[in-house]
Formats: C-alpha cells, structure tokens, sequence
C-alpha cells in the first residue's frame, strides 16, 4: 500500500510537469499553427501524450519523487533542494492518494449520470431521415450536438424544426455529421477521460477548454469550405441556435456561449481559417520534445542515475553522479532482526570495494539525503548523519516488518546489471 500510494503521488507529481509544459508549447507554437484544424490534431496529440507518456520508460528519467519535490523550484536558489527529512512522507502520501481517488470516483459518478441523462434523451427522441441522415430530435432546449461513443448519433432540439430554412439546416446538419466523420465524439471522450484523470492539475483544465474551442472552430472552418454558406450567414445561424437554445449545464457545453461565439465569429474573418490545414505533427513532435527535455532542465529529478534495474542508492543533492551511485553489484546481502516488531531497520552490507566508496562519499556529504531506489521506485531518503566506515548501510525509515522483510528480499534478490 505505501509502495503504491508513492507511485500515485509521483506520477501525479510526474503529469502536473507534463500539462505544464504542453501548456507552454502550446503557447509558444500556437502562432505558427494558424489553422483550426491543425491545432486541433496538435491538441488530440497532447492529451493522448498526457495519458500514454508517463508511463514509457524514457519519460522516468525526469519524472518528480515526492521526496526531492524541492527540487521543482530549482530556479529559486533561496529555497531548499529538499524538503525537510523528519516528514512522514508514508502518511503524507496515503492522504495524497486516498483523497486522489475519493475526488475521481465522485468525478466518474457525475459523468455516469451525464450518460444516463443523455441515453434517456436518445431513447425518447424521435429518429426522422433528413436530407440522408438519421437525426434524433428531442424537446429539450439544448443545442445540436453528437452523442455516443460507439454509435454516435445526431441530437437536434424540435424547436429548430420551425424556426430554420432549409439552407441553415442543412448547415447545421452538415456541422453535426463533420463530427461525426472525424469521430468527434471519441476524441472528446478522450478529453473528458484525461480531464477527470487529471483533475489536479489546472494546466490540463486549461488544455482542455482550448481543446473545445479547436474541435469547434475547425468544424466550422469545413462547413464553410463544403457547404457553401457564407461567413455571414453562418455567423447569424450560430447567434440564432444561441437566443433558441441553453448553452449552460453539464450537457449544453460552451459552444454557443457569449465568449466563445464572438470568438467563432471572429475567427471566420480570419483568412487563416480558409485555407487547407497543414501538417501539424512537425509542431507535435517539438512539443513533445520540449516537454520531456523541459522536465529535465526544470530539474525534476536531477538525481536519476542511468535506469539499470535493480536496486540503487545515489545522493539527493541535485548533481548527476553515477559513479558515486550504489547499484546491485555492489550489495553482497541484507538483513532485518528477527525480533523487530515495529519501526524495523534493513542491515545492507556493501562488498569491500563499494563500502570504500560509500565511507568517502557519505563523509563528504554529511547532512545530504540519499534515494534508496528499486526499479524506478524511491523506496526511502534517509539523511546521511555521519560517515560510514563498517560496509553497512542501516536503512531506518519506520519500516514495519513486512515491509523491511519485503525490502531486503529485494536487495538480496536483485540481479546485478
């Protein structure tokens, strides 16, 4: 359990510097990628990155421990390079990870009743064939909208019926099936799935609100190019589909809010916005790259040694020092007392050469934190106190029994590189 309440708290540590800095890309790209359409496959990308990235071996030589967390305001020399050793970071990440998963399970039961709202919507609307496709029409006040994952289907209020021309329905509906060419409806799900996942970080809300706003203004970029209808009128068919319908509440979404309507109306006097989309996974792979380089130049792990499996333990100190770094061919064993009830300590003993190394490295580093690490995972930071002569290294980080017996089994177990 604290093992994995640790790996919560360092991948959430691990995605709130990735949501940053694709922020920032986006921020720093979005003037070379002038179209609609492109920025909104820039974005589909970011938020697959988002979910996917973390968990590839490469992104986990920059990723954040919560124990060298002070290593995030590396910028700020004034502040320390680690937190404080006396920090019960086992309880600390137990309430990081139980609360987590408390606030997604509250997120997961309001999105199910999202659906169920929208499934009892889809059962008593009435399907009509129009101009060659089904269309449900219901008698809510909610504007046209694609609903379904994996058979989407087009919703349009009854009300509009009447109220249209025959020319702006067709537009509406050949806006309504763009999405669903594109299949829309899973990329928003993809969107609405890392939101929720992510809900802690503010720069994945940001992207998202941005990813909305992309999907829609690159939808109307294509009904004017296929269907004909002038920026003019299109632009007073989206303010009339507003005064008819409600653009608040968990379904409506924002598109026909006051904001973001302006903005699509400006936008369709952009010349940017008629031209054909360009290939934006150029400015994909850059972000990506800025990304993970970013997360190595902010320092979010400045002390990761070169992964090789196994167990480590290197200095918190924010300098790279492999050499220095202990690694599996340098334990010969570990041991727990038999006794221990509570609070247990892990005996590692170090073969001659490698407790040489460990008595000069720890007298020159008195005071400094080391990570214990096993498989990419800190296990614990003790503070080194005084230098150590004997070959051993007396791991006392308020282990109970299971786990100090857990942790030398690793150690006596781990294959050298």
């Amino acid at each position: 359990m604290i093992i994995f309440a640790q790996s919560v708290v360092h991948w959430m540590l691990a995605e709130i510097g990735l949501s940053f800095l694709f922020l920032i890309a986006t921020y720093l790209l979005w003037p070379g990628i002038k179209h609609p359409s492109d920025r909104y496959t820039f974005l589909r990308a970011i938020f697959a990155a988002l979910l996917f990235l973390p968990w590839l071996k490469i992104t986990h030589q920059v990723l954040p421990t919560p124990q060298n967390f002070g290593a995030l305001v590396t910028g700020l020399q004034s502040l320390p390079r680690e937190l404080p050793s006396g920090v019960d970071w086992e309880r600390i990440n137990l309430a990081l990870a139980l609360g987590y998963v408390i606030l997604l399970l509250g997120l997961a039961i309001r999105r199910f009743n999202a659906w169920l709202q929208l499934r009892e919507l889809g059962l008593s609307a009435e399907v009509t064939q129009v101009q060659d496709k089904l269309v449900f029409f219901h008698d809510q006040d909610l504007p046209p909208m694609v609903v379904g994952w994996f058979h989407p289907k087009i919703l349009i209020p009854r009300c509009l019926i009447q109220s249209l021309k025959p020319d702006e329905l067709r537009a509406v509906l050949a806006h309504e099936a763009i999405h669903l060419r594109r299949n829309d409806p899973a990329f928003n799900a993809l969107r609405l799935l890392v939101r929720d996942i992510l809900w802690f970080s503010p720069f994945v809300w940001l992207l998202a609100s941005r990813f909305e706003e992309e999907m829609e203004l690159s939808v109307d970029n294509l009904v004017l190019r296929e269907s004909g209808i002038t920026p003019r009128a299109y632009g007073g068919l989206l303010v009339q589909l507003a005064l008819q319908t409600t653009h608040s509440g968990a379904l409506a979404g924002p598109f026909l809010s006051n904001a973001f309507l302006k903005r699509r109306i400006l936008v369709m006097k952009n010349k940017n916005h008629h031209r054909k989309p360009r290939f934006a996974w150029l400015a994909i792979v850059l972000s990506t790259g800025l990304a993970l380089g970013g997360l190595s130049a902010l320092g979010l792990n400045p002390n990761a040694v070169k992964s090789e499996g196994g167990l480590k333990i290197y200095l918190v100190d924010g300098k790279k020092d492999a050499a220095s770094a202990l690694t599996a061919k340098d334990f010969a064993s570990a041991s727990v007392p038999a006794d221990c009830q509570e609070k247990c300590p892990v005996t590692i003993t170090l073969k001659p050469e490698a407790a040489k190394r460990f008595a000069q490295l720890t007298g020159d580093h008195l005071g400094k934190a080391m990570n214990i690490e096993f498989q990419g995972k800190v296990l614990a930071s003790p503070v080194i106190k005084a230098r150590i002569n004997s070959g051993r290294i007396m791991v006392t980080d308020s282990f109970s029994p299971a786990q100090a017996a857990e942790l030398a089994k690793k150690v006596n177990e781990a294959p050298a590189p």
